[in-house]
């Protein structure tokens, strides 16, 4: 099972879930891109205690066109191994050539506004119980494309995840620093792409 450990604040309220943001890469220029994927985790507890990976459905949703619609429903990985369908939309989890439709991955590069919208969705279809965790990278060099790079030996990727760890900060949001900030007058949206921002 993957797990993770991140650092919160433990003088603040923190959600059922985290939502990780990623970011590899940030293109130069005012109207930069970012590039990076989002993870998603069932919060294990306070400060230090391990999270569980969780996955999200990947079938379309019925009357989707080319795939417009998904279901995006999380998953434990109990759930996947146990169960033939997804409990969120009712589709099996295999598809005809028998492969799982959940993955434990999204991947995304826009803008900020496309990011931060983004995240604030999956922050609502969490019903506002996340905090959001921010994974960035220091600074900008060719290593960090390694990352999506899968022609690398099993030595190389080893040494390349090794100066990736090295060269990252890891901020959080909590749900409770959020949810005062948005009873202020804050806009969602606007709050978060501060936060990913900053």
């Amino acid at each position: 099972m993957s797990k993770m450990k991140v650092g919160r604040p433990d003088n603040e309220e923190h959600g059922t879930y985290t939502i990780e943001v990623t970011i590899l890469r940030k293109e130069a220029g005012t109207n930069s891109n970012y590039q990076g994927f989002i993870h998603f985790w069932l919060t294990g507890g306070k400060l230090g205690v391990v999270d569980e990976l969780l996955y999200f459905c990947a079938n379309e949703r019925p009357g989707s066109i080319n795939g417009s619609v998904r279901c995006l429903g999380l998953l434990r990985v109990d759930n996947i191994t146990t169960m033939p369908c997804c409990p969120h939309c009712g589709m099996p989890f295999r598809n005809r050539n028998g492969d799982i439709q959940a993955f434990d991955t999204q991947h995304f590069m826009g803008s900020l506004k496309d990011l931060s919208t983004k995240v604030a969705m999956h922050f609502r279809n969490l019903r506002n119980n996340a905090d959001i965790v921010l994974v960035r990278t220091r600074t900008d060099t060719s290593f960090h494309e390694a990352e999506l790079d899968r022609s690398m030996s099993p030595m190389q990727r080893a040494k390349m995840k090794d100066m990736l760890r090295s060269d990252r900060e890891i901020s959080c949001y909590t749900k409770g620093r959020l949810e005062k900030d948005l009873a202020a007058g804050g806009d969602l949206v606007a709050r978060i792409g501060a936060f990913l921002n900053a």
